[in-house]
C-alpha cells in the first residue's frame, strides 16, 4: 500500500514539473525586481520595450484613451502601467 502510494505522489510530481510557468503563460518568479521597473522611463519608454523588459501583462484595462497594464509575480510584487494615447509610458505605480 505504501508503495503504490510513493508511485502515485512520483508521478504527480512529474506531470506538474510537466507544467512549467511559461507553458501556462504565468508571470516569471523575478518579473517585477527593482533593477527591471528601474528601466521604466516615464516619457519615453514604450509598450513594445515595457512588454519586452516585462513580458505580456496580467492585465489590460484602457478607459479614456489610457492603457492600463498590470502585472503581478510569485512575489507579489504588482506593477501598473499607464501608457498615454502615444503608447509611450506615462507614469506606473510599483509595490515590492
Amino acid at each position: 500500500m505504501q508503495t503504490k502510494k510513493i508511485l502515485m505522489l512520483t508521478a504527480v510530481m512529474a506531470l506538474l514539473s510537466a507544467c512549467s510557468v511559461e507553458h501556462l503563460n504565468l508571470p516569471v518568479p523575478n518579473a517585477l525586481s527593482r533593477e527591471k521597473v528601474a528601466q521604466l522611463v516615464v516619457g519615453k519608454s514604450t509598450k513594445a520595450e515595457t512588454e519586452g523588459l516585462l513580458g505580456k501583462p496580467l492585465d489590460v484595462l484602457v478607459i479614456d484613451g489610457v492603457e492600463r497594464h498590470f502585472y503581478k509575480d510569485f512575489n507579489l510584487r504588482a506593477l501598473h502601467v499607464e501608457f498615454g494615447k502615444d503608447g509611450v509610458v506615462s507614469g506606473y505605480k510599483y509595490s515590492d
